[in-house]
C-alpha cells in the first residue's frame, strides 16, 4: 500500500506566537458569510487586547494548493 505524506505546498498557519483563529466552516451556506464576518469582526475588537488576532476562513487563504491539505495543515498545526 502506497501513503501519501503532505503535500510540500501544504498551506501552514501563521506561527503559534501570532493569536490565530482558524474558521473550519461551509463556503456555500447561506448563513456562512454573515457567521465569518461576525467571526473576523469579534477578532478586531478582541485584536485590542491581543495584537495580530485574525481569522481565517478556508477559501481564504492567499496560498495556492488543495484546500484538503491547507485545512488539514491549518487544524494539524493549531491542535498540535
Amino acid at each position: 500500500m502506497t501513503t501519501f505524506g503532505p503535500s510540500e505546498r501544504a498551506y501552514r498557519p501563521p506561527p503559534q506566537i501570532e493569536p490565530y483563529v482558524f474558521v473550519p466552516m461551509p463556503f456555500e451556506a447561506l448563513w456562512s458569510d454573515n457567521a465569518y464576518d461576525a467571526i473576523t469582526q469579534a477578532c478586531g475588537e478582541t485584536a485590542r487586547a491581543r495584537p495580530g488576532l485574525r481569522a481565517e476562513r478556508a477559501n481564504h487563504i492567499p496560498v495556492p494548493g488543495r484546500i484538503t491539505d491547507q485545512i488539514t495543515s491549518a487544524t494539524s498545526e493549531l491542535t498540535s
